[in-house]
């Protein structure tokens, strides 16, 4: 028998403590959707179209479901300031990104120089 959070459909991914969302667009006045993420979902990450992409019923089945809110970026990142350490770390291990919004601007420089160094 069902529980009453999967019957209600509460129980889905995006209302998971190991979850991560980050909005993506042109700013965060623009934002044009969501991709989610987590390290426990094995067709991570995709967009989340709402919430209402069907992968995010995976909950239902994962073993690490915990219930609670995920982790999220937004577009311009200025709620990396927010973030610790080991949550950066997720977002730069699940979305291959690099997240800058908490670097001091001497760190962001050097970050740059360092890519334009991989790219050249």
């Amino acid at each position: 028998m069902k529980s009453a959070t999967e019957m209600t459909g509460y129980m889905k991914c995006n209302n998971c403590k190991h979850g991560l969302q980050v909005d993506y667009g042109y700013s965060n006045w623009t934002v044009e959707g969501t991709d989610f993420g987590c390290e426990h979902h094995p067709e991570s990450p995709f967009d989340m179209w709402y919430g209402d992409d069907e992968r995010l019923n995976y909950a239902t089945q994962c073993e690490f479901y915990t219930n609670g809110s995920n982790l999220s970026l937004d577009v311009e990142q200025e709620e990396a300031k927010d973030l610790t350490a080991s949550d950066i770390e997720r977002f730069n291990k699940v979305f291959n990104m690099t997240v800058t919004g908490h670097m001091t601007d001497e760190e962001l420089k050097q970050h740059l120089e360092n890519i334009i160094k991989e790219v050249n």
